[in-house]
């Protein structure tokens, strides 16, 4: 169903997606799968206090895409 377990974070001051997806995958690269899931467009930054939506199971995202 294309469904996967999200955590939600509000965004803090100096904290890229790319440190999220550091933090959450172990690789910064993913920052877009966090940028799409949470329907910010696809820069790398967003302002703080912004809603970011984080999947959880990288792996199923990846098989969505693929």
């Amino acid at each position: 169903r294309g469904e996967t377990e999200v955590e939600t974070i509000i965004l803090e001051e100096g904290v890229r997606l790319d440190h999220l997806a550091a933090r959450y995958y172990s690789d910064p690269s993913y920052w877009w799968i966090i940028a799409a899931a949470s329907s910010i467009g696809w820069g790398l930054q967003a302002p703080p206090g912004t809603v970011i939506t984080v999947p959880r199971d990288l792996g199923a995202v990846i098989s969505l895409v693929l």
